[in-house]
């Protein structure tokens, strides 16, 4: 038997190994959410949202809410008006539209004029927005809360329907403050005129969310909006509940002390 190997027999070709793709700095990869979350809402819930880690979604969700308060206080200064500077400025672009110049102008607050304080207003303004990262959680976390609320109600957690994200207030806190990137949108549309930047951006995050509910959790957009909704309804109607009561109680403890009834 000949173990001489044939020199002439064709060598094999060998396949290349691909090079492992890169992974991109943080930077750039904040960058990539970031317009992936506002331009491909859709890709991005689908494929990059639910390779976020918890920590990552909140400090994303933080970080675009810091630079959107931070663009508005920016804003603000290179205009030298403070926030209430803004709403008279809002005031009197409303009143030039035909719908509200005709009202009196009793109905609006007036300016109380400049107050005494130790500080100007830019730099408490200024403040509020270092210590922006705490409301922000609070935010959110409140949102969160009324999410579980309403996910309790129209959203199953049962395994048989292969849902990745649980109906539970560990995923709605991601969510929350994933969704609320459009805040930045807001921000950078603020020179609109009569807020038009801010009601955008409100509506823009509002709907982000909807839709990040419908297809986390695979429900129609009206089921999405009855998440949402369905907590504030029953807090609002609790409220009212209480106030009717407090009224009742109250109009009976003057009707004692003034002796008057129907």
């Amino acid at each position: 038997m000949n173990d001489t190997p044939d020199l002439n027999a064709p060598i094999p070709p060998v396949t290349p190994i691909a090079p492992e793709p890169t992974k991109p700095s943080v930077p750039r990869q904040f960058y990539l959410d970031l317009m992936g979350s506002l331009t491909e809402p859709r890709r991005f819930y689908t494929e990059r949202y639910p390779q976020m880690t918890q920590n990552y979604a909140l400090a994303f969700g933080l970080t675009v809410s810091w630079l959107a308060a931070a663009l508005l206080w920016l804003t603000r200064v290179l205009n030298h008006e403070s926030f209430f500077d803004g709403l008279l400025r809002i005031r009197d672009q409303l009143m030039q539209l035909p719908l509200w110049k005709d009202l009196p102008t009793s109905i609006w607050a007036q300016n109380p004029g400049p107050a005494i304080n130790a500080f100007p207003g830019w730099i408490a303004e200024a403040a509020s927005v270092a210590l922006y990262p705490f409301s922000f959680l609070v935010k959110v976390v409140i949102s969160a809360a009324a999410l579980t609320i309403g996910g309790y109600l129209f959203i199953s957690n049962r395994k048989d329907e292969g849902l990745s994200d649980r109906a539970d207030i560990t995923s709605f806190l991601k969510l929350a403050a994933v969704a609320s990137t459009p805040a930045l949108v807001g921000a950078v549309l603020s020179f609109l005129p009569i807020g038009l930047g801010g009601f955008i951006g409100g509506i823009y995050s509002f709907f982000m969310l909807l839709f990040a509910l419908s297809i986390r959790y695979r429900v129609s957009m009206l089921r999405s909006f009855a998440v949402v909704a369905s907590p504030w309804i029953a807090l609002a109607s609790i409220g009212a509940c209480f106030l009717g009561l407090f009224g009742a109680v109250l109009f009976g403890f003057l009707a004692s002390i003034f002796g008057f009834s129907n």
